[in-house]
Parts: C-alpha cells; structure tokens; sequence
C-alpha cells in the first residue's frame, strides 16, 4: 500500500497503490454485440419506437422521453431518457459549445420541472457510456431519475459540505480550488480537477470557482462554462486512451438544501473494474496517483 486517503465528502477510503497497474491480465478484450442502426430507438427514424416526447430543443436534436423500462416509476419518481444527438455514431467529444449547452439548457428545465413536484426530494442525472460503462443501447444518451427521498450518499455528501464550512468559514470547493497541482483546467467559471482522494484511475470532477448556485439555478454564462469544461475534458480523455467506456454522474444538492453544498459533476473513465475488496469493503484501489493522472491530463488539452 503507498497511500491510505479518506474523500472528505463522501467519507469512503481510498487505497492508492501504482504497484497494482503491474499486476498481470490474462483475460483480452471484452464481450461486443454488434448493433443494427436501423433497429435504434433513438434514431429519428425510429421514433415509433419510443414513448412521446416530454421536452425538445427547438430543432429537435434534443429530446427528453420517459423511459421505456424504467427504474422507478410514478408516483414514487420518475425516470427519463435524454437523448442528446440525431446522429447514432456521434461521440460527446465531438459536440459543439453550442449544442452542449443547449443540452445543459434542457436539462435545466426538466430539473426544474422534477423539483417543482412536492414529494420529489433529489434528482440524479447521468450518462453511461460503453459497454464496460453499464450501457445498453450504443445511440449517445442521458438518463435523469427523480426521486422521493435522499439517497445515504448524497446526504452524506451534504452534510460534509456543511460540516466544512462550518468548521473552516469556507466552502469546499473554494479550497480544492487552492490546490493548484490538481487542477487539469480552469475557464472563467469552472475548473476541472482529480480530487485528491480519486477512488478511480484519472477520475475527474468538473467544479464553479465563484458560483455555489445549484445545477437548475446555473445561469447561462455558468452554463456555457460548464459545457467548456466537460467538452475540454471528454477530448482530453480522447486524447489519451482514445474512445472508452465512462460514466458521468451530476452531484446536486438535496432540495431545498443549498446552503453549504456545491454543484458538481463526476466523471469515471472506465480503465479498470471493481472487483471482491472493493464490493465488500467499500473501499476502492486506485493505481493512478491523482497527481499523475492530472498532469498526464493537463497535458492533453
């Protein structure tokens, strides 16, 4: 073991250990299923095949759906599908500021549509992406489920954020922004950053350096920083590994609960797998020192 860390907000422990990228794999490659683009539900094409719209942009390259199988289902919550481009191959990477923070844009509304329901509490919005990332359909997409309680981690996550602030007069973020050899890149209003207890490999959180406005109350120069952000860190990702199996994860703050918590989004490239100690301990093994793996980053951009 080189180093034993504890995530300060989410309280899980971190094991990071370069020794394990050495170890031997005698497993190659993964289990592929070919898939037919005439057969996608979120091609235009086939819109038959998916239920009706909820929201669009205005030229219908974006479209929020409920999902056909969902997780949860009314009244408890709701889960919806976002699809986020017409074009069945296009990658994340390869969108325009503009269509990303249209995409964000649409997400906005719909967050605010959820929260405006009284027995929603928190909403969680995220993409998966490959097929190690635990998607099921290849077509570019997003998934948001709203929910009628706080899950343990999010309030964990909560309360820390107010327990820093409490302790320190200083929000979180504020002072992981201070940690300058962590930062991998930085815009008007946003930075992105491997925490310093990553629990993954070249983990990655997109953060706001002068807003603490939650993810619905971002305003539309917040907006366009964020999509420069994410789009500078999905082409840097690119530019490393080449394409990859990822997982985004927005981190927001409960309802109504805003006072200390900061808005920010998580981004896992899939490099590795969890595996016995990690699902019965809790505790992850990175083999990517966070330094290492925001210079290597930094470096691509």
């Amino acid at each position: 073991m080189d180093k034993l860390m504890t995530d300060y907000l989410t309280d899980e422990k971190v094991l990071i250990s370069s020794e394990r990228a050495l170890r031997p794999h005698h497993y190659k490659g993964a289990f592929t299923t070919a898939e037919n683009h005439d057969d996608c539900p979120f091609c235009p094409d086939n819109k038959n095949k998916t239920p009706g719209d909820i929201l669009f942009s205005d030229d219908m390259e974006i479209r929020v759906i409920p999902n056909k199988y969902p997780a949860i289902k009314p009244p408890t919550g709701y889960h919806d599908v976002i699809i986020d481009t017409k074009k069945h191959d296009e990658k994340l990477y390869e969108f325009t500021p503009k269509h990303m923070n249209k995409l964000f844009s649409i997400m906005q509304k719909r967050a605010k549509e959820l929260y405006a329901m009284e027995h929603i509490k928190y909403i969680q919005i995220f993409k998966n992406d490959g097929i190690s990332s635990g998607a099921s359909i290849t077509h570019s997409h997003w998934q948001i489920i709203a929910m009628d309680f706080i899950p343990y981690r999010q309030e964990t996550i909560h309360s820390n954020f107010e327990k820093y602030f409490s302790d320190h007069n200083l929000r979180y973020m504020d002072y992981v922004y201070s940690l300058k050899d962590y930062i991998i890149y930085e815009n008007e209003n946003a930075f992105v950053f491997c925490p310093e207890a990553s629990p993954y490999g070249y983990y990655t959180n997109i953060a706001f350096k002068n807003s603490h406005n939650p993810f619905e109350g971002l305003n539309e120069k917040e907006l366009y920083s964020l999509s420069d952000a994410l789009l500078k860190t999905m082409k840097a990702y690119n530019k490393t590994f080449g394409d990859l199996s990822y997982n985004i994860m927005f981190q927001m703050a409960p309802k109504g609960k805003y006072n200390a918590s900061s808005f920010y989004m998580g981004i896992v490239p899939r490099l590795g797998t969890f595996a016995g100690f990690e699902l019965a301990t809790g505790c992850y093994i990175n083999h990517t020192p966070p330094l290492e793996g925001a210079e290597k980053l930094r470096g691509a951009i």
